[in-house]
């Protein structure tokens, strides 16, 4: 880490002094902290520091992308010449143009389909399954307690006393107990394997791993989906490797290379023109990304990524990702980012997924 962006960051507030003490992140010491409660040690060598960003959701219970400072650098001269220069003229898009960061990097995918059937909570004997077909039924019938005629009061508890026997025969007996305990010794181990397999997509042996802070699909309006929501996975990380939870503030609404708002594209589906809620499109026509439909997750997982590792390593992040922005932080933020993505580094940044 550079002492010249150390000394500007501490020394632009006048009350760094009064703040409570920031924890000092190093690739040694395996942590779980909020990303404003950190910053980078000045020891860490930049060349080897790789980052993640990590975008919780329901479907996919997250997707994952790794980027090298070599992208936090090309975004943050974009951000300058869109926001602060506002210079909308090709010169400096051709001279600053690099197809490695002109798309989205490669993403690494955890879906809540996949996790029953691999941590062994899959019901697979033929009175499991018949456990779980009585369930679903009785999750869509009318209960005991709103049926309006006698009827109907009978329909529903002739169902519920047929299915009752199976489901406390099941519930009740020493093999689900011992299955029980079962489940939560393979689901533990899973979930270690799950969260191993996501570190190594990084391609890097301590990643910092930037997680946002929400989506974690707890007491999730949706339905028809499985939860495996939490906080699990991020404890799983922060054993092996610095975890920060960062701030998710229009991590999904900012296009991440002119920094103006994005839209959902249109399309034409059965003789219907349809909004496509699962992918954004930038309409700015100056933007290298224009009129490109990027994927939402991984566009949110990148946009997590950038915007704590910018607060990392500058002190202030994106101040479209700030939901506390002032003037001043936007005018500390164009000045660190000018010195710190001009600055050359001894070596190249290690080789990660875009």
């Amino acid at each position: 880490m550079n002492n010249a962006i150390y000394k500007l960051k501490h020394d632009a507030d006048p009350s760094t002094k009064n703040k409570q003490r920031k924890a000092f992140i190093d690739l040694k010491k395996p942590c779980h902290h909020k990303m404003e409660e950190c910053e980078i040690d000045q020891e860490v060598d930049e060349s080897k520091l790789v980052s993640s960003g990590t975008d919780n959701g329901v479907v996919n219970v997250t997707e994952t992308v790794a980027f090298g400072v070599d992208r936090l650098k090309y975004h943050l001269r974009l951000y300058n010449h869109f926001q602060v220069l506002q210079d909308e003229n090709g010169t400096f898009m051709e001279e600053n143009k690099d197809a490695q960061f002109q798309e989205l990097p490669r993403s690494f995918k955890i879906r809540s389909a996949e996790i029953p059937q691999q941590s062994g909570l899959a019901r697979l004997t033929i009175l499991g399954q018949q456990v779980a077909n009585y369930e679903a039924d009785l999750s869509q019938s009318i209960g005991i307690q709103h049926c309006s005629t006698f009827g109907k009061l009978e329909t529903a508890f002739d169902q519920y006393s047929q299915a009752k026997t199976s489901v406390r025969k099941f519930y009740h007996s020493k093999s689900n107990a011992k299955k029980k305990r079962r489940y939560e010794l393979a689901k533990g181990k899973y979930y270690d394997r799950l969260a191993a397999k996501e570190r190594r997509f990084t391609h890097a042996s301590t990643p910092i791993m930037f997680i946002g802070d929400r989506g974690h699909a707890v007491v999730s309006p949706f339905k028809g989906h499985l939860r495996f929501g939490g906080h699990w996975k991020e404890l799983c990380h922060s054993r092996y490797t610095p975890t920060l939870i960062t701030n998710e503030h229009n991590s999904s609404q900012t296009c991440l290379w002119c920094f103006s708002k994005l839209s959902h594209p249109y399309t034409a589906l059965d003789g219907q023109v349809k909004m496509t809620n699962g992918s954004f499109i930038c309409l700015n026509a100056a933007c290298p990304q224009k009129y490109v439909v990027m994927s939402r997750d991984r566009l949110s997982a990148l946009a997590i990524g950038l915007a704590g590792a910018a607060q990392l390593m500058l002190g202030y992040t994106f101040p479209c990702f700030d939901p506390k922005n002032t003037t001043e932080k936007q005018a500390m933020f164009s000045h660190l980012a000018l010195v710190f993505s001009n600055r050359k580094q001894q070596t190249s940044s290690p080789s990660v997924g875009g």
